[in-house]
């Protein structure tokens, strides 16, 4: 037996707990299920256009005429394609992905890159990528595999391990490797 509109209907949800992994680096969700649950009857769905809470009695129909009939489609002419990134823009890449990846599963790589330079090639955009200090990456990338970052001088970094200690007490300091950051 097939379940397809019950798994589509999982994945959001499955989407935002792996966001909150990531994020808390915890497998504790429990307690904020109830929250991704109603984030996820507020959210618009493509489909009815309108967020799932807002269906009634009253809307049940056009509900229905939306979801299962066909409408017409859109006559917008597709844009010419340009760059989407400026040289110095801050971007992360996708993941590798093969038959076997979850959609649920992160897509973006948690290190930062900067984009050295870009052209065009065989009508698509191609860039080429530095990591954070400068180091060249081997290979290009299409627009559709880079994704733009907002970075701040103030923005936390996370401590992946505690590579050695020194000193006692208050004067204690630490050495450590970042998460995300190259060697």
């Amino acid at each position: 037996m097939k379940a397809a509109i019950s798994e589509r209907a999982i994945k959001p949800i499955k989407t935002r707990i792996y966001r909150y992994f990531a994020y808390k680096q915890s497998y504790k969700y429990i307690d904020k299920l109830q929250d991704y649950a109603e984030g996820y009857n507020k959210t618009v769905h493509r489909t009815i256009d309108m967020p799932p809470n807002e269906v009634s009695k009253q809307n049940e129909e056009s509900v229905h005429l939306a979801t299962y009939f066909a409408r017409k489609p859109s006559k917008k002419m597709p844009k010419h394609s340009r760059f989407r990134f400026k040289i110095g823009t801050h971007v992360r890449i996708t993941y590798l992905k093969n038959v076997f990846t979850r959609e649920y599963e992160e897509k973006w790589t948690g290190e930062i890159f900067t984009i050295s330079g870009r052209f065009w090639r065989n009508n698509a955009a191609i860039y080429r990528l530095q990591d954070y200090n400068g180091k060249e990456i081997v290979g290009t990338f299409y627009q559709s595999e880079v994704q733009k970052v907002t970075m701040k001088d103030n923005n936390l970094w996370k401590i992946e391990k505690i590579v050695k200690t020194r000193g006692k007490g208050h004067n204690k300091q630490y050495f450590v490797k970042w998460l995300y950051w190259p060697d």
